[in-house]
């Protein structure tokens, strides 16, 4: 089936450029970080561009690494001293704020907002499809057969050709790069989750393509339909195998799919093989991230600096408690 692939071949990274940029010494990254949650896939430097936060102060705040689509705060979200918590949606706002008194307040996704502020846009002769495979953590593997992944996206129709793939570092570490290329398949990564130029790249990317895909829902189908580009989930599910990362089932038991309402909504909405965009699915997409109800830049602000004094003042009253004992 590769055949389809090279009719009008895109030529994708060189292994050398992919492993370049999934290297951590070739990070540049937060010169003071705070909580890596506000940190990676490039959202602390535009958390702080967004709410005039000077560059070189530790932003203390915790927030989604993405627009969560769980039902509810994860484990290590509620465990976080972190004095304000940040969703890209409201729903989890809302859904926050009936558990805990802790501040938390809606994100204008920082992704968005790089692209927006950029005037980035879908280029006009955009082709073919970019897959996105689910990604997998140093503790979280993915037991799928991606033999047969590759097979169902070179069995696409020819209007999505050609298929190139994007891949998390987790993966390009674990040498599923490899499996692409041997299949032909032209290779993408925005690198390392800590390097500030991850959202650069990523859209660099993603504006070259006509269509997205994945096989479950994570934020690239968010980003893809924000910017215009149709997004639709596609082929066989992952099989997640959790061998030791806290706060989610151990095992193959984590299964967001069947456990988490918002996730089997977002898949029945962008199931098939969708080559426009729907009112709905725009509707959601926005809803999610934050682009009607985020803070203001002049609110970030605020927000940024009230949770650095909150965290200085903790340590000081902590100094000087400690120094009566």
């Amino acid at each position: 089936m590769t055949e389809l692939n090279q009719a009008e071949q895109i030529l994708g990274l060189t292994e050398m450029e992919i492993l370049r940029r999934c290297a951590s010494e070739n990070l540049i990254c937060a010169p003071r970080p705070g909580y890596w949650t506000a940190e990676i896939y490039s959202f602390g430097k535009y958390l702080r561009e967004y709410g005039y936060f000077p560059q070189w102060l530790p932003l203390l705040v915790y927030t989604d690494h993405g627009p969560s689509q769980a039902d509810s705060p994860l484990k290590h979200e509620l465990e976080s001293d972190a004095p304000v918590q940040f969703y890209h949606s409201s729903r989890m706002v809302k859904k926050w704020k009936k558990i805990t008194k802790k501040p938390c307040y809606t994100i204008f996704s920082p992704f968005v907002f790089y692209r927006k502020t950029r005037k980035i846009v879908q280029n006009r002769d955009a082709k073919g499809t970019l897959a996105y495979p689910s990604h997998t953590t140093p503790l979280i593997d993915d037991e799928v057969d991606y033999e047969k992944y590759i097979e169902q996206l070179m069995s696409l129709p020819k209007e999505f050709h050609p298929i190139s793939v994007q891949l998390h570092v987790h993966d390009v570490n674990k040498g599923q790069h490899k499996l692409f290329m041997k299949h032909k398949i032209p290779v993408y990564t925005a690198g390392h989750y800590a390097d500030y130029r991850f959202v650069e790249r990523f859209y660099e990317t993603l504006k070259q393509f006509k269509y997205t895909t994945s096989n479950v829902v994570m934020s690239c189908l968010f980003y893809s339909v924000e910017m215009g580009i149709p997004h639709f989930l596609y082929g066989i599910e992952p099989v997640f195998n959790n061998k030791g990362q806290e706060g989610i089932p151990l095992g193959k038991e984590f299964k967001p799919l069947e456990q988490w309402e918002q996730m089997r909504k977002v898949t029945e909405m962008f199931s098939g093989l969708n080559t426009e965009i729907t009112d709905d699915q725009r509707k959601l997409v926005n809803f999610e991230l934050g682009i009607e109800h985020g803070a203001s830049r002049f609110q970030m602000a605020g927000i940024l600096f009230f949770a650095l004094a909150n965290v200085f003042f903790r340590k000081l009253k902590n100094k000087m408690q400690n120094g009566f004992i």
